[in-house]
This record gives structure tokens, sequence and C-alpha cells, in this order.
């Protein structure tokens, strides 16, 4: 089921729609990387499982090479889930009354 839709008014700007990643740019990730994933430097072939793509800066239409990165699908998942708790712990309203002023002490 395809529940992508096309937006031929612009009334969605920041939806990030993905670029498609070239097979000889993936290719030459996984030379450089060595079979490896870039953060736990494991062998993608010795724990059976596909390699993810990740985009640095966060940007699926940025594809140059300098912002890809193969990962682990658990690597994968563990930096989308720090960047969610990143995004989160910004936007928190904070209480404009609890501020926590350091004043001088003034002698009386």
């Amino acid at each position: 089921m395809d529940l992508s839709f096309s937006d031929p008014l612009g009334l969605f700007p920041n939806e990030k729609k993905r670029t498609p990643v070239r097979t000889s740019d993936r290719k030459h990730l996984m030379e450089f990387q060595k079979g490896k994933c870039d953060k736990c430097k494991k062998s993608f072939k010795q724990m059976k499982v596909r390699a993810h793509l990740h985009h640095k800066n966060g940007n699926p239409k940025d594809n140059r090479i300098v912002n890809m990165v193969l990962l682990c699908p658990n690597c994968h998942d563990k930096i989308h889930q720090e960047d969610k708790k990143k995004k989160k712990g910004k936007n928190k309203s904070k209480d404009p009354f609890d501020l926590k002023i350091d004043l001088p002490k003034i002698k009386i």
C-alpha cells in the first residue's frame, strides 16, 4: 500500500523527500569502510545484516559522499533515538517563573 502523495501546490515545503543514492556511491562507501559499520566497526557479513545508509546532517536530499555513512541497523536506530532525545530536550517549554538567578550577596 503506497501512502505517499504529491504536493503540487507546495503546501508542505519542509517535507523531506529522499533522493535516490547511486549504487556506485553505496559500493564506494562499502569499500571505504571495509564492509564494516562506521560506528561499532563490526562486519556486515559476520552480523548477517544489510547495511543502512545514514545521512550525517539528517538531510535525505544531501547525497554527497562526505555526508553518508553505512551503519548496522542497531547503530542506525541508536543514532536516530539520540536525535529524537536531543530534539525533545530542545522543544521543552520552560516556565518563565522558574528562573535560577545568582544574585550577589549584600551585607546589611
